[in-house]
This record gives structure tokens, C-alpha cells and sequence, in this order.
């Protein structure tokens, strides 16, 4: 929650596509880690909050393996392309 907040304060004071990033990432952090990924950009922002938190002692393992459903789903539904995927 305090994530999602910080996001939207930079947002009020972005413009353009920074602002526009900010507003993705708040969306996007309403709903994760809180519940289930629903996205790419979901699970992967779960991932680096659970990373991030335990200041990276703990392995993620083979996140190809666990995000590429994930990352199937967004490419078909059209919801991403391949470049979109390898920006986030």
C-alpha cells in the first residue's frame, strides 16, 4: 500500500511518460503481492517486492520456468508484445 501511494505522489509530479509509468506501477500495486498475479507485469512485480524485502538472500529460483505462462498468456491475449516483455 505504501508503494502504491509513493507511486501515485510521483505521478502528481511527472509528466509525460514518466507519469504515465508511475500510474502502471500504482495499478499494478493494488493487486500484488496482496493476491494472485494476473500478468507478466504482475508476477514479476511480486517477485522483485519478495526479493527486494528480503534484501536478496533468498534465490528465486528458475523464474523462466514460473513466469512463462505469464508471459504466454500477455504475448496471445495481445496485452504485450516480445519488445514489451523485455522492457519491463
Amino acid at each position: 500500500e505504501n508503494y502504491k501511494n509513493s507511486a501515485l505522489e510521483l505521478a502528481d509530479s511527472a509528466t509525460g511518460k514518466d507519469r504515465e509509468e508511475y500510474l502502471t506501477l500504482a495499478k499494478t500495486l493494488e493487486r500484488v503481492p496482496a493476491k494472485p498475479a494476473r500478468s507478466f507485469r504482475e508476477a514479476l512485480q511480486s517477485i522483485q517486492l519478495f526479493v527486494y524485502s528480503l534484501f536478496g538472500i533468498y534465490s528465486v529460483g528458475r523464474p523462466d520456468q514460473y513466469l512463462y505462462p505469464y508471459y504466454e498468456k500477455d504475448i496471445n491475449d495481445g496485452i504485450m508484445t516480445e519488445a514489451e516483455a523485455q522492457e519491463i
